[in-house]
């Protein structure tokens, strides 16, 4: 991979999750913060844009006699099926209140206003500080 591409990669969050919802949500979250987001559905389709592939990973892959045999790698079944599967655990739900999700989207823009205000830009690792991943500091 070129030097370029590689430090244009290493300036993005990547978001790796099924949950469209938890996808959506923290992508926003890193976005606000200043961040170069880009979210992904499963680690095939991240691995396959990561790696610039033109045709889809397939989930099945080839397993041999000692795949998933315990003293060669991981022995668990997962391994040994030959498939690259989701979790078959669900995850939780939860509800939150409109009016109280309301009041922490307005305290989240309160606090980036006072950041704004109150801090100045630094850079990580003597970048230029207008960066896209410039971060604030609190102005002592």
């Amino acid at each position: 991979m070129p030097a370029e591409r590689r430090r244009a990669v290493a300036n993005i969050v990547h978001i790796v999750d099924d949950d469209d919802a938890v996808r959506d949500a923290t992508q926003m979250l890193l976005e606000t913060c200043g961040f170069l987001v880009q979210s992904h559905a499963s680690a095939l389709t991240f691995l396959q844009d990561f790696l610039g592939l033109d045709s889809p990973l397939e989930r099945r892959y080839r397993s041999f006699s000692k795949t998933g045999k315990p003293g060669y790698e991981n022995p668990s079944e997962m391994i040994h099926s030959g498939e690259i599967g989701r979790r078959s655990q669900q995850r939780p739900t939860y509800s939150i209140p409109s009016a109280l999700l309301g009041q922490a989207v307005t305290a989240h823009s309160e606090c980036l206003s006072a950041c704004r205000v109150n801090c100045v830009p630094v850079s990580i690792g003597g970048e230029d500080a207008e960066a896209p991943d410039a971060r604030l500091q609190l102005a002592i």
